[in-house]
């Protein structure tokens, strides 16, 4: 199923018949349910909702394949030149990056800082949270603050980065989101500068490096960006790649955990809910059977069958019941037409 869910990223239609409900609402994007040959149902905007990561990614043109080569090793001529290579669709705008140690608000903490010149891109397009994008020294934007790792980063705030100068302050201006900053590693904090403030920010301590992303063609599964990272890595110089590739399982990994914790949490206070519901109605059924013992004896006495004394009970609730959801109904239709 990875392998035909990967497949279907990369722009391929599956249509998949199959019996198990659960499957298909798992990885479907649209699923039809046939009965005696027949359409029955046609769940597409349900089972989209399942996958708003994928959706985001595609509308970003993520990258499926995220490298980072050591500027001292290797040019950039060489890494465009991999954009030929097979299965490799389109290299995205190869980004000056580096390492440095931020300061802001009196907290330190590592934030990568990439030369860019615009949020947009045929590859790994930035989206706005709030702000907008550097347009001159000594502006910069950044990745929203996961809530865990210092600094504290925020619109308008200033954030100190050390030059070969001294350190340099920055004024935050935009806030985006980058879907390649969160993976199974962690997340880390990113920030953008003009390319022209690259050269001042880059040191012996803090090396110039090469980011490179990378949509690929045809297979995308996890053996298809393998063999894409194999064949760029064997084709530039060995020992330039300046930290491990990162690819687009290992993002989405990253950007579903938290969703899978948190779904495990609502469903095990769902059950919680069903249980004490259980207990609540058990509990009035039992108070009722005890409150009406004298009734039923009564009822009993006048002839009336088990199953007619029954009958009376479930009256006693149904009746109200029943009219309390045809007025209810009523009054929704009112209102929904007055709105």
């Amino acid at each position: 199923m990875e392998l035909l869910a990967a497949m279907n990223e990369s722009g391929q239609t599956i249509v998949l018949v199959t019996h198990d409900i659960k499957l298909a609402a798992s990885y479907g994007r649209r699923m039809l349910a046939l009965r005696d040959g027949q359409l029955a149902d046609d769940t597409t905007l349900l089972l989209d909702t399942r996958r708003p990561w994928e959706r985001a990614f595609e509308a970003a043109a993520g990258p499926h394949l995220v490298m980072e080569f050591d500027a001292g090793l290797e040019s950039k001529g060489d890494i465009e030149a991999t954009a030929s290579l097979p299965g490799v669709a389109v290299l995205g705008k190869i980004q000056d990056s580096v390492e440095l140690l931020g300061q802001s608000a009196g907290e330190k903490g590592p934030i990568q800082v990439v030369g860019r010149t615009d949020p947009g891109g045929d590859v790994g397009k930035l989206s706005f949270v709030e702000g907008r994008w550097p347009q001159q020294a000594g502006e910069i934007a950044v990745t929203p603050h996961d809530g865990w790792n210092p600094p504290e980063l925020r619109l308008g705030q200033n954030l100190s980065l050390p030059t070969a100068a001294g350190p340099a302050e920055f004024r935050i201006v935009g806030v985006l989101i980058d879907l390649t900053t969160t993976s199974v590693r962690g997340e880390i904090q990113r920030g953008w500068v003009l390319p022209t403030e690259m050269s001042s920010l880059s040191s012996a301590d803090a090396p110039l490096r090469y980011l490179a992303g990378y949509r690929l063609a045809g297979d995308v599964s996890d053996n298809g960006v393998a063999a894409a990272k194999e064949r760029i890595g064997a084709a530039l110089v060995p020992g330039a790649q300046s930290a491990e590739p990162l690819s687009w399982q290992d993002m989405r990994s990253g950007s579903n955990w938290s969703v899978a914790a948190f779904g495990g949490i609502v469903y095990g206070f769902a059950i919680v809910i069903l249980i004490a519901v259980a207990l609540t109605i058990a509990s009035v059924i039992a108070g009722t059977v005890l409150a009406g013992y004298r009734d039923f004896g009564v009822a009993k006495a006048l002839g009336f069958t088990p199953w007619q004394v029954m009958g009376l009970l479930v009256a006693q609730v149904g009746v109200p019941a029943g009219i309390g959801r045809y007025s209810g109904c009523r009054w929704e239709s009112w209102a929904v037409h007055i709105s």
